[in-house]
């Protein structure tokens, strides 16, 4: 008899507003993606960051570049139970390392421009604890932002990936033998676990810096219990092992997430619900949301 795997958190899903800007962090039922509670949140024309740990989500939206509070968010009640002032910083990411939030911050200006200056922001108690600067750093897209393993990782064009020590601020700097992409400066990255970072369609080692392809022509790669799904232009490769499942046949897929049996993919404005067992699409639905999986 097969034991179902659940996710044993709630899932949480960002929502952008279309016209205005503004923000809702939205609970939702797995496998159909019904809102069941809301938090309105503050306008976010120019940017979010966010991390997750249990029933925790730390926060940032920006209708402005710098200053914008760090919210805490309990996801079963989806209240606000702390706002943290970060000072005149832009926070360009967030994460969670052994229970304790760390953000990585640019200092007086926006993350992207350059020459900028750096520092590891350490949360505790609900107020900034400690303060790391991060020599040597100078520009931090945010969407090329991933942590794990205790580090900040800033993937760039080419395949080079900056990493940062949240405990010490210690930058290094890792280049691949071979150019891993090219054009645009939007790499986005994430933390697959297991020491291991999707960069693009790649699959980088943080242990030793070794990358590997999942699937020719993947555009990135999301992770699980188990489980790694590559997408791109032409659908998804979810991979168990030396097992491999091509699920939604030649959808372009602009973004994908896993929160326990099910894959959730951004298909144009629609985010499409594919039960990781069986291959099978179960639901599309009509709106595209930023998920935080637990």
């Amino acid at each position: 008899m097969e034991t179902r795997r659940f996710s044993a958190s709630v899932l949480i899903g960002l929502a952008l507003g279309t016209v205005s800007g503004q923000a809702s962090l939205q609970q939702l039922a797995p496998g159909t993606l019904r809102t069941t509670h809301v938090l309105h949140l503050p306008n976010a024309s120019l940017g979010f960051a966010f991390a997750r740990r249990n029933s925790t989500v730390a926060i940032v939206v920006k209708p402005f570049a710098t200053g914008q509070p760090i919210r805490l968010v309990n996801t079963h009640t989806m209240k606000v139970t702390r706002v943290i002032a970060v000072g005149d910083r832009d926070v360009c990411g967030l994460g969670f390392y052994g229970g304790t939030l760390f953000a990585l911050a640019a200092n007086h200006q926006p993350c992207y421009w350059g020459n900028g200056s750096f520092s590891v922001l350490r949360i505790g108690g609900g107020r900034i604890v400690q303060i790391t600067p991060v020599a040597g750093l100078k520009t931090v897209f945010p969407t090329n932002l991933a942590f794990g393993d205790g580090n900040a990782y800033v993937a760039r064009v080419g395949g080079e990936i900056d990493s940062v020590d949240l405990r010490t601020g210690r930058l290094s700097i890792h280049r691949p033998r071979r150019v891993l992409a090219k054009g645009e400066k939007i790499v986005r990255p994430r933390w697959l676990g297991a020491h291991r970072l999707g960069v693009g369609g790649n699959v980088v080692d943080t242990r030793t810096w070794r990358s590997r392809r999942l699937v020719a022509g993947a555009s990135g790669v999301t992770g699980g219990h188990g489980v790694l799904v590559a997408w791109g232009q032409h659908g998804a490769e979810v991979i168990r092992g030396t097992h491999r499942m091509h699920v939604l046949g030649d959808e372009p897929i602009v973004e994908a997430w896993i929160d326990g049996d099910y894959l959730y993919a951004a298909v144009g404005d629609a985010t499409d619900v594919v039960d990781l067992r069986t291959g099978t699409r179960v639901r599309i639905v009509l709106r595209w949301l930023e998920l935080l999986p637990g």
